[in-house]
């Protein structure tokens, strides 16, 4: 088959990318062309393309060139060899696999298959590239269960005909003939979330066109699957497909099974209950059956309750019944009272009933979360279950889900973690469920699991239109990262929610776990990993110059001045804040004296200041402004040695926000008295009290996120640098592909650690995820973050609905530029709190309307559609309206002129805003 511009074009698009990417495309393409003098839409030699490539490189001579566009250019000319080299091998290629698309919703013709066996059907199909001879796939969108549901082959490629909406348009259609249906999970259906796992991100299943080419590969594995999953129901399919993955992949699978195992061998009476054993059942967090989040028992508690503990455990083991589990939690209940637990730990108890018998109970602890699943298993997978609030009568529906779709009742170990892996697949699905307030939420061994989960992604970008919530619900995942219960218990949208994880995120800040930047034009390498600075020196009082981190590599060294910094024993001392002068002592810049830090704090003494410091005196030391490192208090000063010692209240191995304890350092002195304005001395007395909770490693969470505000404005290359590399999870510390690099300016060796997390936001209004930086793009996880009109579907002002209001114009947006430039739901969001005309007056002229000027580029009749101006019979309601009277044209320039002219001049119509009338024809028809 001949390439052409046209096949160019149907190949980008069989890879989901939008009208507005494929144009840019095209236009790269176009702009090559002129610069190389050759018509590239005719070259088709692959080593000719190959020289074109490696002239357009970052490295090669026409760089420059290649970055028209923001790389776009580039990418073109890579995708226009890529479709050149697979069109060449057409004729010895097998037929293509294509994808089209079903929601019942709009056609209900064809049964729950939508078309029926041995039917040629006509299709619509938006690639012109099926031929006869091609095999499709239709899949059940909009209506669950989700999935593959027939398979057919294509009998007449593509050709117009009548649009089956609208008679008065043509549409593109392909003819098949169907083979085989599995309208149903008990027939064979392909299942939505089979699918996504196979794919793993890399195909979108749920493409709005119809007609998407499967690439080779994903659409043998389809082929297979298909063909292995005939008579075989949906969610068996999901078990068969995961057993068969090698087990070496996965760190749980073996550990759960050696854990059941051992209990099965002492059940069984062929070993003794050790107190190796009970521990692991009852005091371990991470046991190999689950993980207890902030459940877990504490050390006292455990040793002083071994013997009820090792009494219950053989009861357990006798007969692991809901009558014994309500029997152990009376008993726990009384030694409560007694004061030998704190609380009552459900999550802990329920556990152990897992690992007694794994054939009744699985390994998901909270009531929720198992309703959760049965829902999700009612839904995708056609096994309805009975309402309870009860864990055992809810594990026992799950066991028997499995059992009516077929799974073999011997396998627990392999049915208890598909179950936890379609759990945490659909755990970010909202449900009916409201999660109780005080439940306990347990999670897993935190092996690296790469089937069916759902963690949080290392590197990840929340992308959408302007006021779609990206930078709010970048407080909402660095949340969920640190913090995943405080998350899960307010996912509601009730104000108390938002202010409880607003309230969390602040304490995260203040604790040095995560940090905010953004990123625009100006901002460098320099800013984000390290630069040159000249900065006075302390003791010479002459200029040098020093290297100073920036906020990534901050956030990365934090580990290593953890482990850098020894904790002395904590003295417990009586002060009296008010009576003894509080000394503020930095070193440097932040991040500019490691080296010291580690060493005062090591040694217990600081360079002696005796016109400021004196025996007594409490010592407040800084990582230069902006951390909080430790707090101490002089205990002597030595004259011959110009030194002063320090006996360490607090030390912090994860700095605080210094602005907590002094908000306005001084930006000159190294060494001053703090006056009482310039210290929140309720906030130090806080910090004296404190107990320094440590658990082994000496840190309660080292998670960290930095989050990247406007992402796509900097220079990713130029920010970035040779880091782009290292942010990959593969090539982070720990992992088995892990990389070190030399850093510039330091000349130390660096890498990326594996526990900081990146949230960046993106701004599609100003930049399409087609310009985007590609090795950003593959590097992070993309998060669309739509407009939701459904929000203000409850709002109204004088009968206009606001949500409709907002869906109505995004749909003309999208008609007319793109859907990166929709309106966002939050400039209406302050309507649900004062819904008066005055309000939304106020959001359309000074929000809504030079957003519109801004996408339109002041094209003002484009505008005018948008707010369906063109229709309006009342001209006098529309927000932008044409000069009339002595502005007309034929005023200002005579008849004799008219015809060459055309009247460009707009006018705001202030009155409109004022009148409800305006809004409602908006939305009004012809």
């Amino acid at each position: 088959m001949p390439v052409t511009k046209d096949g160019y074009r149907d190949y980008l698009q069989s890879r989901s990318m939008s009208t507005n990417s494929i144009d840019s495309y095209c236009t790269g393409i176009n702009h090559l062309a002129q610069h190389s003098a050759q018509e590239l839409w005719t070259i088709t030699d692959l080593e000719q393309l190959d020289g074109l490539l490696a002239d357009y490189g970052q490295q090669g001579k026409h760089a420059e060139e290649g970055d028209y566009s923001n790389g776009t250019a580039r990418n073109a000319l890579r995708h226009w060899r890529d479709y050149v080299a697979q069109e060449s091998t057409t004729a010895e290629k097998r037929p293509s696999t294509y994808l089209l698309t079903w929601n019942p919703e709009h056609y209900r013709a064809g049964g729950n298959a939508g078309v029926h066996v041995g039917e040629t059907q006509r299709w619509s199909c938006n690639s012109t590239k099926p031929q006869p001879g091609d095999h499709v796939y239709l899949i059940r969108l909009g209506v669950n269960p989700r999935g593959l549901v027939a398979r057919g082959t294509v009998t007449e490629g593509s050709f117009k005909d009548e649009d089956w909406r609208d008679p008065t348009k043509t549409r593109s259609y392909i003819r098949f003939k169907t083979e085989e249906t599995r309208p149903d999970c008990a027939s064979g259906l392909l299942p939505m979330v089979l699918l996504e796992q196979l794919s793993q991100g890399e195909f979108k299943w749920s493409a709005q066109s119809s007609g998407v080419c499967i690439p080779q590969t994903l659409a043998d594995s389809i082929d297979r699957l298909w063909e292995d999953g005939r008579g075989i129901h949906s969610l068996a399919q999901c078990a068969q497909w995961y057993n068969q993955r090698p087990e070496s992949i996965d760190d749980w699978k073996p550990y759960y099974r050696s854990r059941i195992e051992t209990i099965s061998t002492i059940r069984n009476g062929k070993q003794a209950l050790d107190e190796s054993t009970l521990e692991w059942l009852w005091r371990e967090k991470n046991n190999g059956v689950c993980s207890i989040g902030s459940g877990q028992l504490y050390n006292e508690e455990y040793k002083n309750n071994v013997d009820f503990f090792k009494a219950v455990t053989k009861d357990v083991m006798k007969n692991p019944s809901k009558e014994i589990y309500d029997k152990i939690l009376i008993d726990w209940s009384g030694r409560q009272n007694k004061g030998l637990f704190s609380r009552r730990l459900e999550a802990v108890v329920r556990r152990v009933f897992s690992a007694m018998a794994p054939e009744r109970y699985t390994t998901i602890m909270n009531v929720d979360d198992c309703r959760k699943l049965l829902n999700h298993l009612a839904s995708d997978f056609e096994l309805p279950y009975q309402q309870s609030r009860d864990w055992f009568e809810l594990n026992h529906s799950i066991k028997d889900a499995m059992k009516k779709a077929g799974l073999p009742s011997d396998t627990h170990v392999d049915n208890n973690i598909l179950a936890w892996m379609l759990y945490t697949t659909f755990a970010d699905q909202k449900t009916d469920i409201t999660l109780s307030e005080n439940a306990t939420v347990s999670t897993h061994f935190n092996a690296d699991i790469p089937t069916m989960t759902t963690a949080s992604p290392l590197n990840q970008i929340l992308y959408g239109p302007p006021g779609t919530g990206k930078t709010y619900n970048s407080i909402n995942k660095a949340v969920e990262i640190l913090d995943p219960e405080c998350w899960r218990s307010n996912q509601d949208d009730s104000n108390q929610a938002r202010a409880t994880l607003k309230a969390r995120f602040d304490e995260l800040v203040n604790m040095g776990q995560i940090h905010f930047v953004t990123f625009h034009q100006s901002f460098s390498y320099e800013d984000f990993v390290e630069g040159i600075r000249a900065v006075t020196d302390n003791t010479t009082e002459q200029l040098r110059y020093t290297v100073i981190d920036g906020i990534f590599k901050s956030c990365c060294m934090r580990d290593e001045k953890k482990l850098q910094i020894r904790r002395p024993e904590i003295q417990n001392a009586s002060m009296d804040i008010d009576k003894i002068n509080i000394i503020h002592f930095r070193f440097g810049a932040e991040g500019e004296y490691n080296d010291e830090i580690k060493s005062a704090i090591d040694s217990g003494q600081l360079k002696l200041d005796n016109e400021i410091a004196a025996t007594g005196d409490l010592i407040v030391l800084a990582d230069g402004n902006t951390y909080l490192v430790a707090i101490g208090r002089v205990t002597h000063l030595d004259n011959t040695s110009q030194t002063m010692s320090i006996s360490w209240l607090k030390t912090y191995q994860v700095p605080l926000q210094l602005k907590m304890l002094v908000p306005n350092p001084s930006p000159v002195h190294q060494v001053y008295k703090l006056k009482d304005e310039r210290i929140n001395k309720d906030y130090l007395k806080t910090l004296l009290s404190e107990e320094q909770e440590e658990t082994s490693d000496g840190i309660k969470n080292s998670k960290r996120v930095l989050i990247i505000d406007e992402i796509n404005r900097g220079n990713i290359s130029r920010i970035f640098g040779e880091l782009i590399t290292l942010i990959e999870p593969s090539k982070r510390q720990g992992a088995d592909e892990a990389l070190e690099v030399i850093l510039p300016y330091s000349k130390k060796r660096f890498s990326v650690p594996d526990n900081l997390y990146l949230i960046g936001t993106m701004n599609t209004a100003d930049r399409s995820l087609a310009g985007l930086d590609i090795a950003l793009r593959r590097r992070f996880t993309f998060v669309e973050m739509p407009p939701k009109p459904e929000l203000l579907k409850d709002t109204d002002i004088d009968g206009l609905n606001i949500g409709q209001l907002l869906e109505v114009m995004n749909q003309r947006i999208e008609v007319l530029l793109d859907r990166d430039h929709c309106l966002g739901h939050a400039y209406f969001l302050p309507l649900k709190q004062e819904q008066t005309l005055d309000k939304l007056a106020s959001i359309f002229r000074n929000q809504i309307l030079p957003l519109l000027q801004e996408y339109f580029f002041e094209d003002w009749q484009r505008i005018e559609w948008v707010l369906n101006g063109h229709r309006a019979k009342d001209k006098s309601l529309c927000f932008i309206k044409q000069p009339d009277g002595d502005n007309q044209l034929n005023q200002l320039f005579g008849e004799s002129l008219l015809k060459h002219l055309q009247d460009r001049r707009w006018q705001i119509n202030e009155a409109a805003f004022g009148n409800i009338e305006s809004y409602h024809q908006i939305l009004q028809g012809e």
